[in-house]
């Protein structure tokens, strides 16, 4: 009889407890807020937007969009939810927006657009640039090469060379009338000659002639053209069959010290 009683007790102990834990997560569901579902895709083609920032703003709680653009939150009635994802225009929504009641919903995102100014892009290459700057005509500056100019450039240099001669040493003073313009134009023409000189010595020394004769490639290429240091006069002035015969040799020699470099194995 005493038993019967005890595990009526129990069982009435146990169903309250029951009841009570029921209650406190009933509470704790109803304090946290309700658990919603959505699904954030594009405006345009309707594909997911992954790994999108959502966050309840009133409480502070977040979570980010799965691959599939899915996202659970906890709402309340009255809270805000604050969708944002770079590239994306930042979205807000609340409970009235339908959200709350449905318990799902799919939220649209806008592509962001940044309006920048208008870029010129000119169409030009190195080959183009050169071959303009080379025809371009110099700026002509105007000076006067009078009678009074002259004079006055003579007497100048004169009183210079007579400051600084010897008593008795007679003097001859040039007078330098290259004009402005004409500097430029020998300018220009010099680098027409060295454009050509570098045409030349390409022709009889490059990267596929070294590839061709050595075999190397690469880092290995580059180190043994730092150590061959041919100069712009020898292969200018040189024929092809003796730079490839220069090549053959220093490479040799290039072998030989990349040998010597390596460690040796100790004898046991």
């Amino acid at each position: 009889m005493y038993k019967s009683i005890i595990r009526s007790i129990i069982v009435t102990i146990v169903f309250i407890c029951a009841i009570k834990v029921e209650t406190i997560h009933a509470q704790n569901e109803q304090k946290d807020g309700d658990l919603v579902t959505g699904r954030v895709i594009t405006q345009r083609k309707e594909e997911p937007v992954k790994f999108a920032n959502v966050v309840n703003i009133s409480t502070d709680a977040g979570t980010v969009t799965d691959t599939l653009g899915f996202f659970k939150i906890r709402l309340h009635p009255k809270d805000t939810l604050k969708l944002s994802c770079m590239g994306y225009i930042t979205k807000y929504i609340t409970p009235e927006d339908s959200l709350y009641e449905h318990k799902f919903q799919e939220i649209t995102f806008a592509r962001k657009y940044h309006e920048i100014d208008e870029v010129t892009v000119p169409g030009w290459t190195w080959e183009s640039f050169k071959k303009e700057f080379l025809e371009m005509e110099p700026e002509k500056k105007k000076k006067d090469y009078g009678l009074d100019t002259l004079v006055s450039d003579y007497d100048k240099a004169a009183q210079q060379q007579l400051k600084n001669a010897p008593d008795g040493v007679g003097i001859a003073v040039p007078l330098n009338l290259t004009s402005d313009a004409e500097k430029q134009r020998q300018k220009v023409e010099e680098l027409r000659k060295q454009d050509a000189k570098d045409e030349v010595i390409r022709e009889k020394f490059n990267n596929q002639i070294l590839r061709e004769v050595t075999g190397l490639e690469g880092e290995e290429l580059t180190e043994f053209v730092l150590y061959a240091q041919f100069s712009d006069r020898f292969l200018y002035n040189a024929s092809s069959y003796y730079v490839i015969n220069e090549i053959k040799r220093r490479y040799k020699r290039f072998k030989k010290m990349k040998k010597a470099s390596e460690p040796q194995d100790s004898v046991r």
